[in-house]
């Protein structure tokens, strides 16, 4: 297969004679801010000149390229003004008009008989009303049982006309809300100014029927991951929905595309920055003055906005399956052929569903938070790397909120939190807090802190049947940045976790950790006494 790469030196080809074809979009790849655009076209052997109407003004064209199973000689791009809405597109909008009228005529017409209907089965009502009356009187005789029958059938009448009469008012209201927007759309076509386009023409040496592939670059379009993640009750698992939230505002709809997903960035190109030199100089007050004697006050450069002629471009703004690898990068693609339409709106698509395993934990913080917080330790199980993004949070049938996920490997671990346990209490109570003065064979003050950790448990969640929560109880430890001051923990009871996980947070967090297991309907307490010694000419001071 013959490829050419449109440079912009190339001389314009004459079109005339040319093949148009309607060369369909196939295949889409998107990017973090862009999208890679590949259309087809089959073309008959023998042509010489094939022109591929309207692309999108806005492609790149030094990252266009044109394939072909025969020679390609050459290729231009024309520019030329496109009527905004074809006139096959106005006709359809026109039908789908007239079609809604014709629907809000029914309607009002099914509104008449309804009302028809429900003033005749009322005449009914008030005969029978006077015929009951006349019954109590002795005037007339009748049945009792078929008295309340007709009674209950007519009232069983005037509710049924009364719900058929809502959903025909339900049903004009979303056609005339359908119809207002047509209409708009009409007018705005027949107002509005042409789109501008570009125009593709290719020079094939004639040869055998091959299929014409094209290949391009656009800005305005995007990708950003969007998850639902799903607990049930019983915490055994955890459902993740993987979707994608496409941006595609290219001027183009892609209809019945393979939609791909790539986690690579084009925009940041393929090279890495380099070292800058860095000088040094000794500095001289005497020549520093001299020299600013001689040429006046600098003029700060940054100020005014300039950033010196090799600074780098400003990044493209963010915008916000099966699994292919690409060596330094992963592409998704989605099983089925997708629709996104060109338009302001984000578009959802599917890329898929996982159960992940999970481990359930109960956290506090009381110096903070008397809450006991639940929340899930899942595994990434899935094919699917996790790129960082938004999760909308279920448990159970219960929406908790919006969660923020980070970036997750395959097999990594995400933390899913799930809200409040109302069936766990947490207490904090200050037994003493206190600071001793300096004594006569010390120069150093104390600061004690006694505190009691009450944790009761009166059905909190758990998949244990007897009834039994762990809890992590967390407390913040002060730290000192001045090796004047010591701070010591003097009793933890019971003694504190232990572990890699429990030993990095002391050391990054100045944080301890219990777990404490609480039977259903038991209540458990933690102490904690901690001891700051420090100079007595000293003050101490928290931030």
């Amino acid at each position: 297969m013959s490829a050419l790469l449109l440079f912009l030196s190339l001389a314009p080809l004459q079109a005339e004679g040319a093949l148009t074809v309607g060369a369909r979009i196939r295949e889409v790849t998107v990017y973090t801010t862009s999208a890679s655009v590949t259309r087809t076209a089959e073309v008959p052997a023998g042509t010489a000149r094939v022109l591929v109407p309207g692309l999108p003004l806005g492609l790149d064209r030094d990252a266009l390229r044109v394939r072909c199973g025969v020679e390609v000689l050459g290729v231009d791009l024309r520019e030329r003004t496109e009527a905004a809405v074809p006139d096959a597109r106005l006709a359809e909008l026109r039908a789908a008009v007239q079609a809604l009228e014709d629907r809000l005529a029914d309607v009002d017409d099914g509104q008449r008989v309804i009302e028809g209907r429900r003033a005749y089965v009322e005449s009914l009502f008030r005969v029978e009303e006077r015929a009951q009356a006349a019954r109590a009187t002795g005037a007339a005789p009748g049945s009792a049982a078929g008295r309340e029958e007709r009674a209950q059938w007519l009232a069983s009448e005037l509710s049924a006309l009364a719900q058929e009469k809502r959903a025909l008012a339900a049903q004009g209201d979303e056609a005339r809300r359908a119809l207002d927007d047509l209409r708009g759309q009409i007018g705005r076509a027949e107002q509005g100014a042409g789109a501008r386009v570009l125009d593709l023409a290719v020079e094939l040496a004639p040869g055998a029927a091959s299929t014409l592939e094209v290949e391009y670059l656009v800005q305005g379009a995007g990708w950003t991951p969007a998850y639902d993640l799903r607990a049930p009750r019983d915490l055994s698992k955890v459902e993740l929905v993987y979707r994608a939230s496409v941006v595609q505002q290219t001027g183009e709809d892609w209809a019945g595309v393979d939609l791909l997903l790539s986690t690579a960035e084009p925009q940041r190109g393929a090279r890495g920055p380099a070292p800058e030199t860095v000088w040094l100089d000794v500095y001289n007050p005497r020549r520093r003055a001299a020299e600013e004697g001689r040429l006046g006050r600098e003029v700060d450069l940054k100020s005014l906005g300039y950033t010196g002629a090799d600074a780098p471009a400003a990044e493209a703004p963010e915008l916000e399956a099966r699994v292919e690898e690409q060596g330094l990068t992963v592409r998704y693609r989605l099983p089925r052929k997708e629709t996104v339409e060109s338009r302001a709106e984000p578009s959802l698509v599917l890329i898929g569903r996982a159960d992940l395993t999970v481990s359930p934990e109960h956290v506090v913080v009381p110096a903070l938070d008397t809450t006991v917080w639940l929340r899930a330790k899942a595994v990434n199980t899935s094919d699917w790397v996790l790129l960082p993004g938004r999760a909308a949070v279920y448990f159970g049938a219960d929406y908790i909120g919006q969660a923020d996920v980070p970036l997750v490997q395959r097999t990594g671990d995400l933390l899913l939190h799930l809200g409040p346990d109302p069936g766990l209490s947490c207490e904090r109570v200050v037994l003493d807090d206190k600071t001793e003065e300096a004594g006569l064979f010390s120069s150093r003050k104390t600061l004690r802190q006694s505190l009691l950790f009450k944790l009761r448990n009166e059905g909190g969640f758990t998949a244990d049947p007897r009834g039994t929560v762990t809890v992590t109880l967390l407390e913040a430890i002060p730290r000192s940045n001045d090796e004047r001051v010591e701070v010591d923990i003097e009793t933890a009871k019971p003694p504190l976790a232990e572990g890699e996980r429990w030993k990095k947070l002391r050391e990054e967090r100045g944080a301890v950790a219990w777990l404490v297991t609480v039977q259903r309907g038991e209540e458990r307490t933690v102490e904690l006494e901690t001891e700051i010694s420090y100079p007595e000419e000293l003050e101490l001071s928290s931030w």
